[in-house]
């Protein structure tokens, strides 16, 4: 099947583009640093509609020989091929339904595979990656979920799941909502469909999902145990032996100032959010614990220990988007953790 990438036609802006100013407090980081996180932009959301169309490699769109992707309606035809094969590269797995693909055409061959899951009712598709975890299931795909229910409660969502515990976040935040899994690697043929696009979200949660999100969490029934006032999220293994080194440092502190061990991958979602809803000061690691603060109240005191620079950008702006008293601590190989004392973490942070 050969096809066109094509950049969109008609769609209609649902929530504008913004630009916000940083206000987090940043520890062990140079003026240059801190720079990079000082204003930020957030795109606007879009929605667009498609008949008669396939929906494949989880952020694409095939309508006749025409490929639509989810990308900033405002990008040039160039970003567009740009984009393609900077996915293509990066993440095998995105695009590979995508052959002799010619980047100076837009032009190519797909190898879709059969059969499709076809579907006569109208839907919402807010895309997907295969390579969704934690972090950007709640803040990017749960956030189209809530604005594709503003705009129609009614509607059934298509959504492909690859792991138990994605339905279960949807199920336990939208429980009126009617969904559609399916597994990502299958084609979905639809006769009518909405997409909602919001390409380059940077991690900023909107006040309206944040709002919503607080909400269910308040409406959760606190079980004993859940009411804790000082949180420090654990981590049974990693990646990143400085950022383990200063919570194992931390660990003894923590425990004589009145903080809690959590472990988040073994806490079911309701329970998790309201013992995060019902906590006045955090302490935890970079990664996908992070986004769990999604639940906290206004004002909550949050340390993050952050050791990658390239995320620095990125978890700044969600925690930003909080209205909490963030502070980000850098931690690399070069730190001296014994040298950062309990009063520097703890110093506007409860």
């Amino acid at each position: 099947m050969k096809f066109k990438l094509a950049a969109l036609g008609k769609f209609e802006i649902i929530r504008q583009a913004e630009v916000h100013r940083m206000n987090v407090e940043f520890v062990n980081l140079t003026d240059e640093d801190v720079s990079l996180a000082g204003e930020y932009f957030t795109p606007s959301c879009y929605q667009y509609d498609i008949s008669n169309g396939l929906i494949a490699g989880n952020r694409s769109c095939l309508v006749e020989d025409q490929l639509f992707l989810d990308t900033p309606p405002e990008w040039t035809y160039e970003e567009l091929l740009s984009y393609v094969a900077r996915v293509k590269k990066v993440h095998k797995r995105e695009f590979a339904f995508v052959s002799d693909y010619s980047e100076e055409t837009g032009e190519g061959e797909l190898e879709l595979p059969r059969p499709y899951l076809h579907l006569d009712e109208s839907v919402f598709f807010c895309g997907c990656v295969e390579y969704w975890n934690f972090g950007f299931f709640l803040t990017v795909l749960m956030q189209k979920v809530f604005i594709a229910t503003m705009i129609d409660k009614s509607r059934p969502i298509l959504v492909p799941i690859c792991s138990s515990w994605q339905v279960t976040l949807l199920q336990s935040f939208f429980p009126e909502t009617r969904f559609i899994f399916y597994d990502p690697a299958q084609v979905v043929s639809v006769v009518k469909a909405t997409v909602i696009g919001w390409p380059g979200f940077g991690f900023h949660i909107g006040k309206d999902y944040l709002d919503y999100l607080r909400s269910a969490a308040d409406a959760f029934e606190m079980d004993n145990g859940a009411d804790r006032k000082r949180i420090c999220f654990a981590r049974q293994s990693g990646m990143y032996a400085k950022r383990l080194e200063m919570l194992k440092l931390l660990s003894v502190d923590s425990l004589k100032n009145g903080f809690t061990p959590l472990y988040p991958e073994l806490v079911a979602p309701k329970r998790l959010a309201k013992m995060v809803r019902s906590s006045e000061s955090i302490l935890l690691d970079s990664g996908s614990a992070l986004f769990n603060l999604v639940f906290s109240r206004s004002g909550l005191n949050a340390v993050l220990f952050e050791s990658r620079k390239e995320f620095l950008l990125n978890h700044s702006r969600f925690l930003n988007s909080l209205a909490i008293n963030a502070k980000v601590i850098f931690v690399d190989n070069k730190t001296d953790v014994k040298k950062l004392s309990w009063t520097v973490f703890m110093n506007g942070a409860g």
